[in-house]
């Protein structure tokens, strides 16, 4: 078979940037790469069919044909990011100092320069990197996206590939995913990567299936026990005697109670009864709120147990010890239902076992480990399940366990470092039989060559998870998946959602073809081009910005950025202009705290042309406050303090109004950006009224009553006590005590009046 600019050599394919007999030639690996080659494209191919080595072969080829631009594959995870890293070395002809690896634990000296000629990092460091200036995509020719179904919303992802497109003129991006998910979902990736096509195989094409290994599912439903499901049905009623009440009932009429309606229900309700000043629909909120927390402590209770429940209310205790904690968490952790279900948890904790699925768990590890000689992961959605099973397992002795999580938030312990993670991978994949306990870490991508059986702890409604989970065992060989679930729970619905919504995602695949998708999937020509002076143009941004959509708009559009802490505004778009930007929950918030006002003195006293920007797409709906205090806050803005407010409706728009504004003020006008330690010189009216204020009992209403009067601070202090009580606001004992100070002589030294 012809393979483009790939050739075929025994069973094994050959390349100029390709060691030889180090990738095994398969048909459809070889058309999916050719076709990925030259244009922008989505590939969807099942778990441990090679989406890595069609990867390699677009590299390769993209490098042949353009030495002189790089390459870059981001992955979402650190463990990801080592995995591309060590099979593009063994592969391809290059040498290893060319193929860099950025995660967060590289130090940002080690990242300064050009980038490599092949780059695999993180996307949320590559973002950080666009938006502060660091690097520029401009010389590079491929982008690789490995679990590329995360491309959707916010995540970085998304705005790297239109940063890409606005830098270099022929981009290519290529999306690599064994779950495309939904069609609404693949609809939402194809425009986000400026797909032009959709390049799919199933495990039925003729050219893919031989390389496919049966997965042997085996369900093991666990009978839950009186102690719990005495608690569950306690919890189940407080949540039912909740929704039926009057307000609740109303509110979600139509509507079934999940945590998804629950939430989306009460940030309407919120937005209007704010707006409404309806105390009532306030009721109905913490109402909603209280259904949505017993609504996580039975999902708790279902999917880990007595354990994950009881870590869940205290995680809620704690929350309400806190200051300005929700009065009706306070109510719902002394509502004797929940004490009481909190009671039997804990009497359950005490049983043997304190929780079957353990039971059921040993038996699967006993016979497929133990006994069978096979490694298996352990599938947990939680940390706390994790530990619980690694405990197990380590207390019941005979079957060793291993943990893989991810790494905490900063300034929490019991994470895993990158070296900590490879280490694990690395010893359960060349080790004997074992067991590895892991996270959601180890569901997305990796190769752990040789799981003969994976074990799912808990589940979860997603059908992505289920087939990431699924991929990670019979990548050579056969291999057996158990399924634990709480039988009439919710571990067990999720169980049954996830696998219809694989059945249906699986169908979806076999139904894409290659050909091109619609001109409406590519977005390319409606980006418009940056102009030739954009690089000119510089902004700072404050810190507090720097994870801003709006940062990233700047930085698509050519904006130079330079983040800097700055004591007021949050844009500096030349020496007089500076941008304080507020999103309509910000604005109502600063005027009910007093900051609005405060923040608008600043800005005047600072800067000749501050702009207040207002981010939303309606700002007197939106906010929360009646819009009669919002209009009274915009006019005392514009009118008492003199600043000009620019409404946008998203972030996209007021980047766009930030860039023009600062073109405008450094290209035609030659005023650039600097960080103002100091206030700006106050006018001959400010000093004025600065003098006045210094006498005793004139606060700077009065003083420009005085000014008013009499024109001049000279011709105040000259007036006579009684023509200054002329003056609305002074009375004979403020009149006489000004003269006082104005006219009394010092006696001596240190003397005071």
């Amino acid at each position: 078979m012809a393979g483009g600019p790939f050739t075929k050599r025994g069973s094994y394919l050959e390349h100029p940037l390709i060691r030889g007999s180090s990738v095994e030639w398969r048909d459809y690996q070889v058309e999916l790469a050719r076709s990925a080659l030259n244009t922008n494209a989505l590939v969807a191919l099942p778990t441990g069919l090679g989406k890595t080595i069609v990867a390699a072969l677009i590299v390769a080829e993209r490098l042949k044909e353009d030495p002189g631009a790089s390459v870059m594959i981001l992955a979402p995870t650190k463990p990801l990011c080592q995995q591309h890293h060590e099979l593009m070395i063994r592969v391809l002809k290059l040498d290893e100092s060319s193929v860099g690896l950025w995660t967060g634990e590289l130090p940002p000296t080690a990242r300064e320069g050009s980038i490599p000629k092949l780059l695999i990092a993180t996307p949320q460091l590559i973002l950080n990197e666009l938006t502060e200036g660091k690097i520029r995509l401009d010389k590079t020719s491929t982008i690789v996206l490995d679990e590329a179904h995360r491309a959707v919303g916010n995540y970085a992802y998304v705005p790297i590939v239109r940063i890409y497109f606005s830098q270099r003129k022929g981009a290519h991006v290529v999306g690599f995913t064994a779950s495309p998910g939904d069609p609404r979902r693949l609809t939402e990736l194809s425009v986000n990567l400026n797909a032009d096509r959709i390049l799919a195989r199933s495990e039925e094409d003729a050219s893919v299936s031989k390389y496919v290994e049966k997965v042997n599912i085996h369900l093991v439903p666990v009978a839950v026990p009186p102690a719990m499901l005495e608690a569950r049905t306690l919890l189940v009623s407080e949540l039912n005697e909740l929704l039926s009440s009057q307000s609740a009932r109303e509110e979600l009429r139509g509507l079934r109670p999940t945590f998804k309606s629950i939430t989306e229900r009460m940030i309407a309700l919120r937005r209007k009864a704010i707006a409404s000043q309806d105390y009532e629909l306030l009721n109905a909120v913490r109402a909603l709120a209280t259904a949505r927390r017993l609504l996580l402590m039975i999902e708790r209770l279902d999917l880990g147990g007595p354990s994950l429940f009881l870590d869940f209310v205290s995680s809620q205790t704690e929350q309400a010890r806190r200051s300005g904690s929700a009065k009706s968490l306070k109510q719902l952790l002394k509502a004797k239902r929940v004490l009481d279900a909190v009671e039997l948890a804990k009497l359950q904790l005490k049983l043997d076992p304190p929780n079957p699925k353990l039971s059921e768990l040993g038996k699967v590890l006993e016979n497929e480990v133990t006994r069978g000689g096979k490694k298996a992961i352990v599938f947990v959605s939680y940390r706390s399940c994790a530990d619980e099973v690694f405990n197990f397992l380590k207390e019941r002795g005979g079957t060793s366990g291993r943990l893989l999580v991810g790494q905490r938030a900063s300034g929490q312990s019991g994470g895993m470092s990158q070296r900590e993670q490879r280490d694990v991978l690395g010893k359960f994949r060349e080790g004997p039989a074992g067991v590895l306990i892991a996270t959601q870490v180890g569901e997305e991508g990796l190769d752990i060559a040789g799981a003969d059986v994976v074990v799912f702890y808990d589940n979860t409604p997603s059908a992505i998870r289920l087939v990431q989970r699924l991929g990670r065992t019979a990548r050579f060989a056969p291999g057996d998946a158990y399924l634990l679930y709480f039988s009439g729970t919710s571990d067990e619905r999720y169980l049954w959602i996830a696998r219809k919504r694989e059945k249906s995602m699986r169908a979806l695949v076999r139904s894409l073809s290659t050909k091109a998708k619609s001109d409406g999937s590519n977005l390319s020509k409606f980006i418009e081009p940056p102009t030739e002076d954009t690089t000119a143009v510089r902004i700072i941004v404050d810190e507090r910005e720097r994870g801003s959509q709006v940062v990233v708009e700047l930085s698509n559009l050519g904006a130079s950025l330079q983040f800097d802490t700055i004591e007021v505004g949050d844009y500096i778009l030349s020496e007089d202009i500076a941008v304080e930007r507020k999103t309509s929950k910000d604005f109502a918030s600063s005027i009910v705290d007093g900051r609005l006002f405060e923040q608008a003195k600043q800005l005047k006293d600072a800067f000749f042309d501050p702009v207040l920007l207002l981010e939303g797409p309606d700002v007197l709906t939106e906010s929360g406050l009646h819009p009669n205090a919002l209009r009274g806050a915009l006019i005392s803005v514009m009118f008492d303090y003199g600043i000009p407010v620019l409404q946008v409706p998203t972030p996209q728009e007021a980047a766009i109004y930030l860039f023009r504004i600062a073109q405008r003020e450094q290209v035609e006008h030659k005023r650039f950006p600097r960080v103002r330690e100091a206030k700006k010189p106050p006018s001959v009216r400010e000093s004025q009224l600065y003098l006045l204020s210094g006498l005793p009992h004139v606060e700077k209403t009065t003083a420009e009553k005085l000014l008013r009067k009499f024109r001049s601070p000279l011709k105040a202090f000259n007036r006579s006590a009684t023509e200054l009580m002329e003056v609305e606001g002074i009375g004979k004992i403020k009149a006489n005590k000004i003269r006082e100070v104005l006219t009394k002589e010092i006696e001596e030294e240190g003397d005071t009046l």
